[in-house]
């Protein structure tokens, strides 16, 4: 009977402990060593207006997807906004999953020509 009890009350306490990592609730990762990514916009910083596109404008103006702080590789899935190439590290980047589709257009033009400098 005492064994009994004693496996009942190590399978709640197991539940217990497993149930925040379940609900997602359990430690958040960053992308980074231990450091949050950095905003993609400071407040003030954001307005619209690029300027034309160059020729060469077919490479990624960007090296690094600011959605997750990874590079970009040769094989990453990317976008092209107002002529520009804009790319993601990966298929699972939460740029190239909805994130870049929700910016706003002074967003995406502030994204692109931060890469341009």
């Amino acid at each position: 009977m005492w064994i009994y009890f004693g496996i009942v009350a190590v399978g709640c306490a197991v539940t217990v402990l497993m149930f925040p990592l379940v609900l997602g609730g359990g430690p958040q990762r960053t992308q980074t060593a231990g450091e949050p990514l950095p905003p993609l916009f400071h407040p003030g910083e954001v307005t619209a207006g690029l300027p034309s596109p160059g020729p060469s404008t077919r490479v990624p103006v960007n090296q690094v997807d600011r959605f997750t702080g990874k590079p970009i590789v040769a094989s990453s899935p990317s976008v092209t906004y107002k002529g520009y190439v804009v790319a993601f590290c990966c298929q699972h980047s939460s740029g190239y999953l909805g994130g870049w589709d929700r910016l706003s257009e002074a967003e995406k033009d502030t994204y692109v020509r931060g890469f341009l400098k």
